[in-house]
């Protein structure tokens, strides 16, 4: 089941291709545009399923495993399912009716993983694991078509459908280039020093910058719909794109640096004695999750404002000086490709701000100043939380885990006091709270 998920998963970045983005981003949308993008969608993902359903017997010949030509079939369904899911839930956000989108989520989450257990019950086969991608495409599509109301059109010509396909078929070719380059690395470390090395280099990447890009995603989901509105106000555009900086900086730049100076203890703890060498490739990806606090400031701008081509050249030099250093850094080593991929986005980070905010009213000024006193904090949290773990706690040889609770509790204490005094205490607890609802 796992190897045709990532078939599946690859798959399914080209039934979205954009459309979604693209129906969220724009300031005026008719219903003959989005009918147009509804069966566009829809007929991606009838045209991938029938794709991935033709190189089923190839897979299974290709692993050498019978069973893989009827996961492959029956997964091959997912497509057209989610194609047909994609304006609906784009009306949704574009409408940022976000707890109708959370109940939907949560309901075919539900259906899924009770039709997953009935069926591991009953058979105690695969197909368990096989039906929850089905089971939660089908169920989310319909409940997506009863909660948005929406009802598809024919498909008409001459409604300013062009320009939104181009804008979604930019976005999908930066997500390509994008997933090739997050994947290379995986592939030249696993050719040139061995799955073992592979796996320390992936567990320390997936421990520490995984759970800093799930943040992201909530908030791009206000953000984007929020942000598109608001073009035409350039004040109130600047103001909501602060606050969002503000916001990311303040959950994910302690994160980052509270995992640097914990590093061994949260790997021991979370992954074992038996990935002690993953550390030192867990401490060199921290530039690369500093940098993950200010990811949004890109993404959002070039989406709200629909500056797909902007978005697609920007990826494909980023890309390209990457790889170039992925293989001079691939000789000397796993801690050398990490550094290589760390400083990188540390590097390209200010240039490609820059160049994001070049036709909008945004300045550099915007993501820096948002993020001056949360780095504060930072820094004083990190200084007390080094001292207790280097001069008080590891001399006593505790536990990874005691080690890890102890600097947490140091680190945060620490944070939570600066914060408050450098946002204005109560007022600056209030806000926090106030944006996090809202």
């Amino acid at each position: 089941v796992a190897t045709v998920m990532v078939l599946v998963s690859f798959g399914s970045m080209f039934v979205d291709a954009g459309l979604s983005t693209a129906t969220i981003q724009r300031s005026n949308i008719t219903r003959s545009q989005v009918a147009n993008l509804f069966w566009l969608s829809g007929g991606l993902g009838l045209l991938l399923g029938v794709l991935v359903a033709a190189v089923a017997p190839l897979v299974a010949w290709g692993f050498q495993q019978p069973e893989l030509l009827g996961i492959t079939l029956v997964l091959s369904l997912t497509f057209p399912l989610s194609g047909f899911a994609v304006q609906p839930l784009a009306l949704l956000r574009r409408q940022m009716r976000f707890r109708d989108i959370t109940l939907v989520g949560l309901g075919a989450a539900f259906v899924a993983q009770a039709a997953a257990i009935a069926i591991g019950w009953t058979t105690g086969s695969y197909w368990a694991l096989v039906a929850v991608p089905v089971v939660l495409s089908l169920t989310r599509l319909v409940l997506l078509w009863g909660v948005s109301g929406y009802r598809p059109q024919r498909l008409r010509r001459g409604v300013g459908t062009r320009e939104m396909v181009n804008f979604g078929a930019q976005l999908t070719g930066g997500n390509l280039i994008n997933f090739l380059a997050r994947n290379a690395d995986y592939a030249m470390i696993g050719w040139a020093w061995g799955p073992a090395l592979l796996g320390y280099y992936e567990r320390a990447y997936k421990l520490l910058l995984f759970p800093l890009q799930q943040v992201n995603g909530p908030l791009s989901a206000v953000a984007i719909p929020a942000l598109s509105r608001l073009k035409d106000q350039p004040d109130r555009y600047r103001s909501f794109f602060r606050k969002g900086v503000w916001l990311s900086g303040t959950v994910q730049l302690p994160i980052a640096c509270f995992a640097l100076i914990a590093a061994e203890p949260i790997v021991l703890t979370m992954l074992g004695q038996d990935f002690a060498p993953s550390i030192e490739i867990f401490r060199a990806f921290f530039f690369a999750s500093v940098i993950s606090s200010t990811a949004p400031a890109t993404s959002w701008v070039f989406m709200s404002w629909g500056h797909g081509d902007r978005f697609l050249r920007m990826v494909f030099v980023n890309t390209t000086v990457v790889l170039l250093v992925f293989g001079l850094a691939l000789p000397y080593g796993v801690v050398a490709m990490a550094w290589a991929f760390s400083l990188c986005q540390l590097v390209l980070r200010l240039p490609s701000i820059l160049y994001c905010f070049q036709p909008t009213p945004l300045r550099l000024a915007d993501v820096l100043k948002p993020l001056a006193g949360v780095a504060a904090a930072c820094a004083a949290a990190m200084l007390a939380a080094w001292v207790v773990v280097t001069r008080l706690v590891h001399p006593l040889e505790a536990s990874p885990l005691a080690q890890m609770l102890t600097a947490a509790a140091v680190f945060f204490s620490v944070y939570t006091v600066g914060w408050l005094m450098l946002h204005g205490g109560r007022r600056g607890l209030r806000d926090l709270v106030g944006t996090v609802r809202r």
